[in-house]
């Protein structure tokens, strides 16, 4: 395995696990990660990735909204996990942003 697989699913285990468990700086741990994963996305792919950390994030709020009151037990969870993947697939985007940014403004 390389360093690219090993930092998605290092990401993905902390993404679900912490749903149900306290994981101590969770978000930035996958913040961070989403980063250094976010150094090995190609030119092709990356406006898929920008996209899933937009829809990711919205469907958290979206979630967070639809089952406050209706399914609780499992809504919390399923709400964690979609936060926590967003969080990962933010730093993603960020990086995507900062390595487009990098190569316009270099010489």
């Amino acid at each position: 395995m390389n360093v690219k697989k090993i930092t998605l699913w290092v990401g993905l285990a902390v993404a679900v696990i912490g749903a149900f468990v306290t994981i101590p700086y969770a978000s930035l741990l996958l913040l961070v990660g989403g980063l250094v994963f976010g150094l090995w996305i190609e030119g092709e792919n990356q406006v898929r990735a920008m996209v899933s950390a937009f829809v990711l994030t919205t469907f958290a709020e979206a979630f967070t909204k639809a089952f406050a009151d209706s399914a609780p037990a499992i809504g919390t969870h399923l709400t964690g996990i979609v936060s926590d993947l967003g969080a990962l697939t933010a730093g993603v985007a960020l990086m995507i942003v900062m390595r487009n940014i990098y190569a316009r403004a270099k010489p």
